[in-house]
């Protein structure tokens, strides 16, 4: 994987240095003849802590909400404080060529403690809510003549428009880089045309209420003690600038005979902030962006986005399919990809265009989810899965000019550190700290529940990867000097950590397992292995690094000649396919 992410750093850094022009904005977008019919087909909007999906529906439309800091869930120790006991057989086990007994061991004694990511406890990254709008047409053809709807890539707009009965709808969808609220403007091309209500509305765990003209909803989410968990808000009002009239029942808003309408949404959530004032905030946000035009709000919304999409442009040409819908055009891309040269550059300023919605500084790193949900229950919780998926949502950002949206991840790094502590002493009877296979934003480092998968030991060290590469972009010393303790106490634990091959004599990591791979051995089908090449890769990588940030600062030389010993005894990658050979069958 290692191999990949540098693939992939050089590409894009081609693209960068090599294409000069940039890329039309009108390529730069996805659009659609219709309205979504899953949730997985909506347009995407995020500025970094709010999200709003619209699926462009034209009876009834239902925009759904997010928020990057609504988890459930609470923090825990989960550390089983008696598995180091067991290290000594666990090894003895891998070393003598019994894994499966080794897994066994693991099972019993070498994991979380309680149900780990399946318990209430551990949380889940939660849809905030749902925005209902159900509109009202004179008519009762519901066909339109024209439909499309589309997401602006450069502009961080999303849009629908249908003629229906001769008169033209059009829907413009913000999550504001400026006030910080969600806002919808909804416009009729024949005066006084536009009808609907508004209602606010979540799977579980909510209270609405309709007061001064706004839809208040209001819920507290299970921390998996006393249910008693984080809390959250969301607030819609609307405001009209030429016609129409607004009313209310107990639970949603009513628009009649309008021509323009703008619906603000503002939400939030009490995670870092105090759990009685939190409100006022969504509130206040309310409040500042309805007293600004929607033109100004527009303006400086796109202007403060563009600061950071615009600093990278890609061309590679267009083709005879660029002008078709999103969806035909990847069907036909997979039948003729020289058809469509343009959708290679939208893949990756896409990919950009997530990047930047999904995370900013001082919040959290995007998840599994990036910050898009639709479900109380997420798919994998919505968490963060360190085999892979966190890396992968960061390889990109520093060759694609985005250095600083890594930033939230070395904070969530640092919130793993005093926990993973714990878990070195815990299971490894090790210094330094380690995070395993899965994290959510409480801090959680224990193995995962199931030895075949959450006994990886290449979490904290992959992360550590992440973090090393925005040095290595950027060069800042006072970055490093403020990373440095990380990569120190992840170094710590591998070093410690680390047993040597009584077969080849090369230092390993056991037990572990390469994730998401099984091998067969005395007829069983195991998981558990020692000496992965994952590992090696990763060690060899983090001492390295370490190494060059001790020299980079003029610290720790006893530590850093240390290092160095160890880095001779590692596994070279050829080696280490031959330790996971002669291990492993």
């Amino acid at each position: 994987m290692i191999i990949g992410k540098r693939l992939c750093v050089i590409v894009v850094g081609l693209l960068a240095g090599k294409l000069s022009h940039s890329q039309s904005n009108n390529v730069l977008q996805l659009w659609y003849d219709k309205p979504a019919s899953v949730w997985e087909e909506t347009l995407p909007l995020g500025n970094g802590r709010l999200g709003m999906m619209p699926d462009g529906g034209i009876e009834k439309e239902t925009i759904v909400l997010n928020d990057i800091t609504l988890w459930s869930g609470s923090e825990q120790d989960a550390n089983n404080y008696e598995a180091n006991q067991y290290l000594p057989n666990i090894r003895q086990l891998l070393i003598a060529g019994k894994n499966d007994e080794a897994q066994d061991l693991i099972n019993k004694h070498f994991v979380c403690k309680g149900p780990g990511s399946g318990g209430k406890q551990w949380g889940c990254f939660q849809i905030l809510g749902n925005l209902e709008i159900k509109y009202k047409y004179p008519s009762k053809s519901l066909k339109p003549s024209t439909y499309k709807r589309n997401l602006q890539l450069s502009n961080a707009l999303a849009t629908t428009s249908f003629t229906l009965n001769g008169v033209t709808y059009t829907r413009e969808y913000i999550t504001s880089f400026g006030t910080d609220v969600g806002i919808i403007k909804l416009t009729s091309s024949k005066s006084g045309a536009l009808n609907f209500s508004l209602a606010l509305s979540r799977p579980e765990r909510f209270n609405t209420v309709v007061s001064n003209n706004n839809i208040e909803m209001r819920g507290q989410l299970d921390n998996g003690t006393d249910g008693k968990g984080m809390q959250y808000m969301a607030v819609a009002a609307v405001k009209l600038t030429d016609g129409g009239k607004i009313s209310t029942t107990e639970k949603e808003l009513l628009v009649n005979d309008a021509t323009t309408a703008y619906v603000y949404i503002s939400m939030g959530t009490d995670y870092k902030q105090s759990a009685h004032h939190f409100d006022d905030k969504v509130l206040q946000l309310l409040k500042t962006g309805m007293s600004k035009s929607y033109t100004t709000e527009k303006v400086t919304h796109i202007a403060n986005f563009q600061k950071l999409f615009n600093r990278f442009q890609v061309n590679l040409g267009t083709g005879k399919n660029s002008h078709l819908t999103t969806d035909k055009r990847l069907d036909l891309f997979y039948k003729n990809p020289q058809d469509d040269n343009a959708l290679p550059a939208l893949h990756l300023q896409y990919g950009r265009y997530l990047s930047i919605s999904s995370t900013r500084v001082g919040l959290l790193p995007p998840n599994l989810q990036g910050l898009w949900a639709n479900q109380t229950q997420t798919p994998w919780n919505g968490d963060y899965h360190l085999d892979i998926n966190v890396e992968m949502n960061h390889w990109h950002l520093e060759a694609a000019n985005l250095s600083e949206l890594n930033l939230p991840l070395a904070d969530l790094v640092k919130g793993l550190v005093k926990n993973g502590e714990k878990t070195a002493k815990a299971y490894y009877n090790a210094n330094g700290w380690i995070a395993h296979v899965i994290t959510n934003i409480w801090g959680f480092t224990e193995p995962g529940e199931s030895a075949s998968w959450g006994i990886a030991n290449s979490g904290s060290g992959w992360l550590c990867a992440n973090l090393w590469d925005h040095y290595a972009y950027t060069k800042d010393k006072k970055y490093l000097k403020d990373i440095y303790p990380i990569l120190k106490g992840s170094a710590l634990f591998y070093r410690d950590a680390l047993i040597q091959d009584p077969k080849t004599k090369w230092l390993v990591t056991a037990p572990s397992v390469s994730p998401e791979n099984s091998f067969f051995l005395n007829d069983k089908h195991v998981n558990v292995c020692m000496g992965p090449t994952i590992d090696n890769q990763i060690t060899r990588e983090l001492f390295s690094n370490v190494i060059e940030a001790s020299e980079a600062l003029g610290v720790d030389t006893d530590f850093r000649s240390d290092l160095k010993q160890k880095l001779k005894q590692l596994p070279r990658p050829a080696a280490s396919a031959l330790v996971a050979a002669l291990w492993n069958g």
